[in-house]
């Protein structure tokens, strides 16, 4: 195609100043010398076309190919029940049929995502990579689970999407789905879970005739409720919480004949498990300063239910001054009551410089030693009365729980505490402030461990502190009965209430003081595993 252009070689303003001078030139000639002007008009003429610079084009047009574009979806949904392998037969045999069209260029790409169905976003970015007047048609496979927004049709006028589903008409896929989960419940009460299970066919519609499925509800693996339930129905189970801190609900149903996928049979809550009051049982003996300071502290903390008993006298000098037993304390002492009957309604028992006075007998003891055995805890905090014969060490029928033996009188004598290396990586003793100007104390009752964990010490390395593992419950040993002197700021005091509520709240199996933990902390995105451990090497 031929046709002709100007391209002036200065602006048109120059131009046109040039053509007015020519103008004005031309009528001049006319005036004073007619003869000759129309030769200098057509000079002038033809140097206005010199300016404008005309030019001859010769153009050649060549079509372009259409383009079509092909996407797959790549997403995990459609790799169930060979969606796959149909989704790539396709793409072939639409790929076959579209290269043998003349001028036609295919693209063909991947859509979805690792998680998720991004349908929209992948079509999107078919109609914007490409001319959208070359853009002559884009289809796209999948099995139509979208998780974003699939573009209007104003936005593909250029080009239309044809969709074909994979997949069959016959299909089924079952799935529990939670209705209502608490994020918290109480310890032995339990947390009620709703859900509903449904069994759904093409284009997730019911079936019909849905009968009943088996659902199992497990609490941190464990399983604790089996039954049949009706499909399509909302069913609620009680889930039990018997440890405070963190438990993890499951529900899963049986499959279904034929399903497409057992991914979603399963359904998972967490629930953290809270203590409604913990119930603390106090036993002192023999009267002494350190006595108010465990009063004093277990009464300060609201969640606690303190009940406080101090056994002044043996029965035996009841008997040699003729005093009833009844008379010897402002309420009788229900030894039978707590230690038989209601013992395991305490979440921990502490004796304080207990002394054995024939009050509580062998069966007491025994009882108590089992108590700690199912999930109990006992703390014993000893002075001088720790190496006798009357001691909590030398109840036979008890002292097998204790994790040290006597190992000499007390001895009196200041120094100052310590943290063991395996305290220092104790949660009960790590991280205790002001460790380098802790007060001093004034005795000791030095013992022989053999089972459980020393966290502090004296300045020769006898154990002050020490705690273990007895069955399902914890035991705790205190070999001194002068905490109180922190207390009293004597010599600069120390953490004295941080370090006791750390001890009462580790043998009550407060989950943030567990020793032993594998911890999953998302941060950015990523699976942080944090081990905790007081082990030399994690």
């Amino acid at each position: 195609m031929n046709e002709i252009a100007f391209e002036p070689a200065f602006s048109m303003s120059a131009i046109i100043a040039a053509g007015a001078l020519a103008v004005l030139a031309g009528s001049v000639s006319l005036i004073r010398a007619p003869r000759s002007a129309p030769f200098r008009i057509a000079a002038l003429l033809a140097l206005l076309a010199l300016l404008l610079n005309p030019q001859i084009r010769v153009a050649e047009r060549t079509a372009l190919a259409d383009i079509a574009v092909i996407i797959e979806d790549d997403s995990a949904s459609n790799r169930l029940d060979q969606r796959r392998g149909a989704t790539r037969a396709v793409a072939d045999a639409l790929e076959a049929k579209l290269r043998a069209v003349d001028n036609v260029d295919l693209i063909r790409t991947q859509g979805g995502g690792a998680d998720e169905t991004r349908l929209g976003e992948a079509i999107d970015a078919a109609l914007t990579d490409n001319p959208r007047a070359r853009l002559s048609g884009v289809f796209v496979i999948t099995d139509g689970q979208a998780t974003d927004n699939v573009p209007a049709p104003a936005a593909t006028d250029a080009a239309p999407v044809h969709v074909l589903l994979t997949g069959r008409r016959s299909e089924i896929d079952r799935k529990v789905t939670l209705l209502k989960g608490p994020r918290y419940g109480i310890v032995k009460e339990g947390a009620e879970v709703s859900f509903r299970i449904d069994d759904l066919g093409p284009d997730e519609t019911p079936r019909e005739g849905r009968g009943q499925a088996v659902v199992s509800l497990r609490v941190n693996g464990e399983e604790a409720v089996r039954q049949p339930v009706p499909v399509g129905a909302d069913v609620s189970f009680t889930a039990p919480l018997p440890h405070p801190g963190k438990s993890v609900i499951e529900l899963e149903v049986e499959p279904a004949e034929g399903e497409l996928t057992l991914k979603n049979n399963v359904a998972v809550l967490p629930i953290a498990a809270i203590r409604d009051r913990l119930r603390v049982l106090l036993i002192s003996g023999e009267p002494h300063a350190g006595e108010r300071v465990w009063r004093n502290l277990l009464k300060s903390d609201p969640a606690i239910d303190l009940v406080h008993f101090t056994i002044l006298r043996p029965i035996e000098k009841a008997q040699s001054d003729s005093a009833l037993e009844r008379e010897l304390a402002l309420i009788e002492f229900p030894q039978d009551e707590l230690f038989i009957e209601k013992l395991a309604e305490f979440d921990l028992v502490i004796f304080d410089r207990y002394t054995y006075r024939g009050v509580l007998n062998a069966y007491h003891f025994d009882n108590l030693a089992r108590y700690v055995e199912g999930g109990g805890a006992v703390l014993v905090s000893s002075g001088p009365e720790f190496s006798g014969y009357l001691s909590l060490a030398s109840r036979r029928n008890f002292s097998y729980i204790l994790p040290a033996t006597p190992a000499g009188d007390a001895i009196d004598g200041p120094y100052r505490p310590r943290i063991s290396d395996v305290g220092k990586r104790h949660p009960v003793t790590a991280e205790l402030p002001e460790q380098d100007f802790w007060g001093r104390w004034l005795r000791i009752a030095p013992s022989m461990t053999r089972s459980g964990a020393t966290l502090m010490t004296d300045n020769d390395g006898r154990p002050l502190l020490v705690l273990d593992r007895v069955g399902e419950g914890r035991v705790g040993l205190i070999q001194s009965d002068h905490a109180w002197l922190w207390a009293r700021g004597f010599d600069g005091g120390g953490p004295h209430a941080e370090l006791l509520r750390r001890i009462s709240h580790w043998l009550m199996k407060e989950p943030d003081l567990e020793e032993e933990q594998l911890l999953l902390i998302e941060q950015n995105g990523d699976l942080v595993i944090e081990r905790r451990t007081i082990e030399g090497a994690a």
